[in-house]
């Protein structure tokens, strides 16, 4: 079952702000982190998803009734890194493709709407090479 929360008069303003700017991604951050050696990717995805799915943040989407913004805040939802494999065996084209995977994500913005609002990948090739990334909006989450 969802809760609705109003929204603080920060998060408001950043509310408005997007709406307003819907093309406007200047409060999107992406990372992308290399990860080094060789990854146990299901105990990986186990850890990262049990750390996130602990987090308020993770179960929210924003919703308006009567022109209010609320935080809609549903515990039964759970957030799923998702697994990327790429087949590629040259690490410099591997690299490209991610980056520019996650340059796209930085320039997209998100929609404040639709859960889930954090977005998590992880990216790996032929070569047991990893990344992952992150997407989210900057400051709305510090203020929760």
């Amino acid at each position: 079952m969802a809760v609705k929360i109003k929204l603080t008069k920060a998060q408001e303003k950043i509310y408005n702000f997007i709406r307003l700017n819907k093309n406007d991604a200047s409060y999107n951050i992406t990372y992308l982190c290399e990860i080094l050696g060789e990854l146990n990717v299901e105990r990986y995805k186990y850890i990262y998803e049990g750390y996130i799915n602990a987090l308020d943040v993770a179960k929210v989407n924003i919703v308006v009734e009567e022109k209010i913004p609320y935080h809609n805040v549903d515990e039964n939802r759970k957030n799923q890194l998702r697994i990327i494999d790429f087949t590629d065996k040259d690490r410099a084209a591997f690299q490209k493709k991610v980056k520019a995977i996650a340059n796209m994500r930085k320039s997209t913005p998100i929609d404040l709407s639709k859960w889930p609002l954090l977005e998590f990948e992880l990216y790996k090739n032929a070569e047991k090479l990893s990344y992952v990334t992150d997407q989210y909006v900057t400051h709305y989450y510090r203020c929760l």
